[in-house]
């Protein structure tokens, strides 16, 4: 009785890490996108305040 069945049972688990992983890996993936796009975000605002603010200073000397 050397059945092939238990290294079938063995592979089986592993195989759903396997899945598990990959889907931690996408959502992470999705996850440093989102940061990434929030953070591009808010240096445009950063840049955009301080190009009002010089715009301001020009407006005021002139």
């Amino acid at each position: 009785m050397k059945g092939g069945r238990p290294p079938q049972r063995a592979l089986s688990p592993s195989t759903n890490m396997v899945m598990i992983i990959v889907d931690i890996d996408q959502d992470l993936s999705r996850v440093s996108r989102t940061a990434l796009k929030l953070g591009l975000a808010f240096l445009d605002t950063m840049l955009f305040q301080k190009l009002i603010s010089w715009n301001l200073v020009f407006i005021l000397l002139a």
